[in-house]
């Protein structure tokens, strides 16, 4: 024990010593001949003695030599991976790993208990491992113990199949760990087997009958070297099959098939390799994916009435459509050249309407053509002409949802015309949408009076209006239910057409028309979202690959995002990327948590805006099964680098030797003020009492 002054003796100190002996001195010549007062100046001097030498702030200080236990913490490794190894069941991993510890226990070594996977999770004694975690993460269980190395830790104790998953490198982490780590490694170190389909690239669409190419990627992981088979089915009809030849340790190998689809729409293909002798995952030996299969041709009938200036103007934009052909029927008197009977045999995407009718139509054709349209879903589309009537026209208002308004504007006037917003509704070309969001309407060649109409509010839509006091549409596209329609309201088609020939806007009307078809027919539009994902079940933490087109749009100018919800609820969200090699958007996010997920994914040019909605799949992860065995060179390296050593499962007896009871020598150092302990205070309190008594025995004030 020393006692140390915290403040220095210095002239103060000795000013108010030699100034308090002179005082008491005095005082006691003073009082010398006064006895009852002699007490009274021995309990002053001795109060003031206390409090003076405070005043240097007097410390004890007190040092203990003292013995502390360590502790060792025991991580066992609770990963899908340890369940899989055949030359050890969990039953008998449990016990060895119980008699093991408790050997420990018996010769006093603290252990502190935990299990790991993806996290470090604290467990009771005798906790049994259940091989359940998705992942393994090595570096985290030594970050854990960094972290703890401080708490009075002696070393690690690990049982484990050193097979990380993700996280960081072990290795690194093991570099800062200034205690040893004694590892016990589970398994053999030959690996299991498992052959997967890593990733299917096939086009989102295609066109019926034109070849498709489909290359299918395959893993494989273990010791392995086989011919297998891989097949391509729709349904179950084997459109191909071809032999590969496979090697283990993640090598890669491709399978192509090239095929014909033929069934319309958005088709099912699935993919199966054939499973190898004791693979340990045969789920990820097949998956599916969807070919959207577009017509190769569209039939278009143009109907026309009597021909007219507006005919070879819109033959040219017909014919002028892609994988399109057309069929036109002109009137004359009342048969029509071709014959009408094919009319009625084939069935159309789109029928057009050209100065038609120019007579009344039976309610017997009124009734056959309705028929028609429910049964073929035919889109409908009108161009009123020259010979047009109000009475004849009226046959055909209830397919177009409109009716007469009467003559409320005046004929043989030429009227100016604008579009309105409903115009970007339509797909439009990128060049023609721009331009037309920018040109100056009022440059527009006027036209004259045609029919004067109103649409029906919820089936029609008006696009252009004629600039008048009276509200009379110019173009109107109506929708119900599956079937759409388009009307031109004034026979000046073709003077639109000629006059803006030669001007910055010569190619209004094609390009007009040509949103107007693609959007009657659905080639576009609501059905021009073709993107999927790479598969349609992923495990925990797998890359999901999302690629796809919207048609006729190649522009890297555009925009896409594809958006992931879980119960309404969004849950991830990526832009994705425009490939202009594959001339493709591409796009990557990684699979969450187990469950079922919905996306969308929205692509806007500036003008429209489309999407398109799917769902997908994600199960508990089993990456842990593409690594089935003992990596004991990692293990045996973290051992080294730390000081500790690697322990076969065989010899984990040898444990013993190595781990024992660990203690810490330590120094306690106890500083006290004098001041502040409670024996001076005590003595101070007792000195003050004592005066106050004997003051009060003696009368004294």
């Amino acid at each position: 024990m020393t006692v140390n002054l915290l403040r220095p003796v210095d002239f103060l100190f000795f000013g108010l010593l030699i100034l308090s002996v002179g005082a008491l001195i005095w005082s006691y010549y003073r009082i010398r001949k006064m006895p009852q007062t002699r007490w009274l100046v021995f309990f002053r001097i001795s109060l003031f003695i206390i409090l003076l030498f405070g005043l240097l702030q007097p410390q004890i200080t007190r040092r203990f030599i003292e013995k502390k236990p360590l502790k060792w913490n025991v991580y066992i490794d609770n990963s899908t991976s340890i369940g899989y190894h055949q030359i050890h069941s969990l039953a008998a991993l449990n016990a060895g790993i119980k008699e093991t510890l408790e050997d420990l226990e018996n010769r006093d070594v603290l252990l502190d208990y935990y299990h790991f996977g993806g996290v470090v999770t604290p467990i009771e004694r005798g906790t049994i491992i259940t091989a359940t975690e998705a992942s393994t993460d090595l570096g985290n269980v030594l970050v854990h113990a960094r972290q703890d190395q401080q708490n009075d830790l002696a070393g690690i104790i690990m049982f484990t199949d050193g097979q990380p998953t993700q996280g960081l490198d072990p290795l690194q982490v093991a570099k800062n760990l200034t205690i040893p780590v004694y590892i016990v490694g589970i398994g053999d170190t030959i690996p299991l087997v498992d052959v997967a389909i890593q990733s299917i690239d096939v086009p989102t669409v295609a066109i019926k009958g034109e070849v498709v190419e489909a290359t299918v990627t395959i893993t494989a992981s273990g010791t392995l070297e086989e011919r297998l088979n891989v097949t391509l089915f729709q349904k179950k009809k084997i459109l191909g099959s071809r032999f590969v030849r496979v090697s283990g340790d993640g090598a890669l190998t491709s399978a192509r098939f090239r095929f014909k689809p033929e069934t319309l729409g958005k088709t099912t293909y699935r993919v199966q390799v054939s499973s190898v002798e004791d693979e340990i995952n045969i789920l990820n030996n097949r998956q599916s994916f969807t070919l959207t299969v577009l017509k190769d041709r569209y039939r278009i009938a143009l109907l026309t009435g009597a021909p007219n200036f507006n005919t070879p103007v819109i033959k040219r934009i017909l014919i002028a459509q892609p994988r399109v052909q057309l069929d036109h029927f002109v009137q004359y008197g009342r048969t029509f050249r071709p014959a009408i009977k094919s009319f009625w045999e084939t069935p159309y995407d789109l029928i057009v309407f050209d100065n038609f009718p120019v007579q009344s139509l039976s309610k017997q054709w009124q009734r056959i053509f309705a028929k028609k349209l429910v049964a073929q879903k035919s889109a409908l589309a009108w161009i009123v002409g020259p010979n047009i009537t109000v009475e004849t026209a009226a046959t055909l208002f209830p397919f177009f949802y409109v009716k007469d308004i009467g003559e409320v504007l005046e004929k043989d006037i030429a009227y100016s015309w604008n579009f309105t917003d409903k115009v970007r509704d339509l797909p439009l070309p990128a060049d023609g949408g721009v331009r037309l969001s920018n040109i100056d309407q009022s440059e527009l060649p006027p036209v004259t009076l045609g029919l004067q109409l109103e649409g029906m509010p919820e089936e029609t839509r008006v696009i252009a209006r004629l600039t008048a006091s009276v509200d009379v549409p110019l173009l109107l596209i109506g929708e119900k239910g599956s079937l759409r329609s388009a009307l031109w309201t004034t026979p000046d088609l073709h003077q639109v057409y000629y006059k803006l020939t030669g001007s910055e806007n010569s190619e209004l009307v094609y390009d007009l028309w040509t949103g107007l078809v693609t959007w009657l027919m659905r080639t576009s539009g609501d059905n021009d979202m073709y993107f999927r994902l790479d598969k349609d079940l992923y495990q925990q933490g797998e890359l999901i690959t999302v690629t796809g087109n919207r048609i006729g749009e190649d522009s890297p100018l555009s925009q896409a995002a594809m958006t992931i919800y879980r119960d309404s609820l969004i849950v991830n969200s990526t832009e994705l990327r425009y490939n202009p090699e594959r001339r493709r958007w591409e796009g990557q996010l990684w699979a969450s948590v187990p469950g079922e997920y919905e996306y969308e994914i929205n692509f806007n040019n500036g003008i429209t805006t489309s999407r398109q909605t799917g769902s997908f799949r994600v199960s508990e992860s089993q990456i842990e099964l593409n690594k089935v065995f003992l990596n004991r060179n990692l293990l045996s390296r973290i051992a080294e680098q730390t000081g500790g050593k690697y322990f076969s499962w065989a010899s984990r007896a040898e444990l013993k030797e190595y781990v024992g009871p660990r203690t810490v020598t330590e120094t306690i150092v106890n500083k006290r003020k004098l001041t502040e302990t409670w024996w001076v205070l005590g003595l101070i309190l007792a000195l003050l009492t004592a005066e106050w008594a004997l003051r009060r025995k003696n009368g004294l004030p």
